[in-house]
């Protein structure tokens, strides 16, 4: 693509993200004019195909050849929804609402906090005493002059990770390796900051 490969000044990864950034426009762009509204195009090819199945004279062809056209946009409807979802396990249609609400619901309940244990060691149960609990300790802990480490604590946890290893975890990662867990995501997972989903540079 042209956008993609325009020359920009400055580092590469500041060229990239430059370069990204156009190409995101182009596609918005393309995305109107060309590629068109994907729910748009799927009533007209159902129209079209209802009258040309009405028609006596109709062409079982011609039919053939809508409905394939139709089954690619329904694909591509798909698709989009998918990439949209941020989940990959689920299939498009109605269906899909029963699934969202329980997701949002479970993903909810799990990040609630029904009690927390104080200072004193009394349980805490409503949400004021909670916010002052959490507020007072990360209050505490981000002003302290002088933070205390507890050994004890420290002794508690494991050391899993050797030396070597450690240095392996720090060493830059090679554009191979880069690659590598790139082509490992689900191409329709979640976009990144740049606003592209994996598969967009998979398969560019």
């Amino acid at each position: 693509m042209e956008a993609c490969s325009s020359n920009q000044s400055g580092s590469s990864s500041y060229s990239l993200a430059k370069n990204l950034s156009t190409v995101k426009n182009v596609l918005k762009r393309w995305n109107k004019t060309v590629f068109g509204n994907i729910k748009h195009r799927i009533s007209e090819l159902k129209k079209n195909i209802e009258k040309l199945s009405q028609n006596t004279n109709r062409c079982p062809i011609a039919i053939k050849k809508l409905e394939e056209s139709l089954q690619q946009w329904k694909n591509i409807k798909e698709d989009y929804w998918q990439t949209k979802s941020r989940n990959n396990r689920i299939n498009l249609g109605d269906r899909n609402t029963s699934y969202f609400q329980n997701s949002a619901r479970t993903r909810y309940k799990r990040n609630i906090v029904d009690n927390l244990k104080g200072k004193n060691g009394i349980w805490l149960k409503d949400r004021t005493s909670i916010a002052n609990c959490l507020t007072d300790h990360f209050k505490e802990i981000a002003t302290t002059s002088n933070p205390t480490l507890d050994n004890d604590l420290i002794k508690l946890i494991p050391k899993v990770v050797t030396e070597e290893e450690n240095t392996k975890f720090l060493d830059i990662p090679s554009p191979q390796e880069i690659k590598n867990a790139l082509f490992d995501m689900e191409g329709n997972k979640a976009p990144g900051p740049n606003g592209f989903p994996p598969n967009f540079f998979q398969h560019n």
